[in-house]
């Protein structure tokens, strides 16, 4: 069975970061049948995180180790600047999406595990609670859903969660 993961990706950061995350603990996870659909509502940063290349102040997180094993030199162009470009292998576990949180979604398998980080803090606590159910609809049995620091799901067990770590929630 496929391992399937979700995420918002603004610009592909973290996509990218978890995919190396999981590159660096199993190099041949690129060969399984892992995916990870990555979305975000602005088709443009759909586009800059498709194209996986980085300025290099866009870089300043990843360590020396990680660019020298996940990313090619690219040197500036035309009126351009010099950045990294995502090595192939690494952009092929990747899928990059346009998704509207609020409106209908076209994803009918269930997720493994979905990182929603840093989104639903936009959203008032309505709308949020009309999140949760999707959310939980989204994951397997045995999934898990990850939200961002700031993020918590009041009464957890009403919307089919029961809380792991302050900002993991599991289906019940």
């Amino acid at each position: 069975m496929p391992a399937h993961l979700v995420g918002s990706c603004s610009k592909g950061q973290e996509p990218l970061s978890i995919a190396m995350t999981l590159l660096d603990h199993a190099p041949d996870m690129h060969k399984l049948d892992l995916r990870i659909l990555a979305t975000d509502i602005d088709s443009t940063v759909i586009n800059f995180a498709r194209e996986g290349i980085y300025p290099d102040r866009l870089m300043s997180g990843v360590s020396d180790e990680m660019r020298a094993r996940f990313f090619t030199r690219q040197v500036a162009g035309a009126g351009g600047e010099a950045g990294y470009a995502a090595h192939s292998d690494i952009k092929r576990m990747i899928r990059y999406n346009p998704l509207n949180l609020l409106r209908e979604w076209p994803m009918r398998s269930q997720f493994d595990v979905v990182f929603c980080r840093n989104v639903v803090i936009y959203f008032d606590l309505e709308t949020q609670c009309r999140l949760w159910p999707r959310m939980h609809q989204l994951l397997r049995p045995d999934g898990i859903l990850f939200l961002g620091h700031s993020e918590r799901i009041a009464q957890p067990e009403k919307f089919g969660f029961r809380v792991g770590e302050p900002t993991t929630y599991r289906p019940i």
